[in-house]
């Protein structure tokens, strides 16, 4: 009788051990109806959330101690446990709405992931493995950033489920997108309040020196990668003559760029002139800020049928990326999973290693 006793008592202790075991295990942090989310995951959220923290515009940042500060009513540590969750939700949803809509890697998304795991561990892994974060997990963020592209072709892309036809994309790349060349001369900036008289004498001869770049460049005469080089050279103590400009690309074509109607570089300033004062008509100008001459030349953003198809991307996720930004926060906030408090309380942000 007493060895059943024994037997018993040793029985309901081990079953009383395995249930606290059970409770601490902080292998993940939320469930998802059966789907869980590694804690691994989870601290990388945590990572994001605190470095978007940092950077909050309620942060004062001269502050020493962020968990000593308040960001929108809440204190530091519980906004960015607010935050990590939010981005848990958001993977989870997009990885339901990835498999909802029948998608799967092709070949080419599959290297692609490959490639960025390559890039990005090489340059993160300290700090990841630091926070007990694996090349794994790491890949597993990365799979569920290309879903949600992929997703977004679905919806966006051709055939999808609210496709943009070509031309809808063509109007609004020519009205908010320019093909420029660019290069600037920076100006002497006062040391107080005004410049002085040297100082300014220099910075006329400079604007003097552009008006002379854009006149080289109308007359057909230097390109504008050759008028780069020579500015670039221009206080060099040597003359710089055309031997000088075999090293350089010569042909613009290869330097062109596209600038966007709501960039702020080089400088709103200049962004509003190119598209208020310039025609694509391959002319050079002279763009002032209070930095720089820049000179600029617009070129017509159709001119290339092969560029254009390059750039759809862009051009859709300008049109349509708040759009689907703003529906994929709707499916992350209609999520509720089931929450690991003992592993949320062991990942507190307090324990990450930057």
């Amino acid at each position: 009788m007493k060895l059943l006793k024994r037997i018993m008592v040793l029985a309901l202790t081990l079953s009383m051990t395995l249930a606290l075991v059970a409770c601490s295990d902080t292998s993940w942090v939320y469930d998802y109806d059966g789907n869980q989310l590694p804690s691994g995951a989870y601290i990388a959220y945590t990572m994001e959330a605190a470095a978007t923290a940092t950077t909050h515009e309620d942060i004062d940042p001269e502050a020493t101690d962020l968990f000593k500060q308040t960001i929108e009513g809440k204190d530091a540590e519980q906004w960015i446990i607010d935050e990590a969750k939010m981005l848990a939700n958001r993977y989870m949803a997009i990885n339901n709405k990835f498999e909802e809509l029948g998608l799967s890697f092709s070949e080419k998304d599959v290297n692609e992931i490959d490639q960025a795991l390559k890039v990005s561990w090489a340059q993160y892994e300290p700090l990841y493995t630091a926070n007990s974060v694996s090349e794994s997990t790491y890949r597993m963020l990365l799979e569920n950033s290309q879903k949600e592209n992929l997703i977004f072709e679905k919806y966006y892309g051709t055939g999808g489920i609210e496709e943009l036809s070509n031309d809808q994309l063509l109007v609004h790349f020519e009205d908010n997108f320019a093909r420029v060349n660019i290069f600037g001369m920076p100006i002497i900036q006062p040391l107080e309040e005004t410049l002085t008289e040297d100082d300014a004498k220099a910075n006329e001869e400079l604007k003097a020196q552009a008006d002379e770049y854009v006149a080289l460049f109308n007359k057909g005469e230097k390109t504008m990668n050759e008028l780069a080089d020579m500015a670039m050279h221009a206080s060099d103590e040597t003359e710089h003559d055309d031997t000088n400009l075999e090293d350089v690309i010569s042909d613009d074509e290869d330097t062109k760029s596209y600038l966007k109607k709501d960039a702020t570089s080089p400088s709103e300033t200049v962004v509003k002139a190119i598209f208020g004062e310039m025609k694509d008509d391959e002319v050079a100008k002279v763009i002032a800020d209070d930095k720089a001459y820049y000179i600029v030349t617009r070129y017509d953003v159709t001119e290339d049928e092969e560029s254009f198809e390059e750039m759809k991307d862009s051009i859709l996720f300008d049109i349509k990326g708040e759009d689907f930004g703003t529906m994929v926060d709707g499916w992350a906030e209609a999520m509720s999973p089931t929450e690991n408090k003992a592993a949320i309380k062991r990942y507190t942000p307090k324990n990450i290693i930057f």
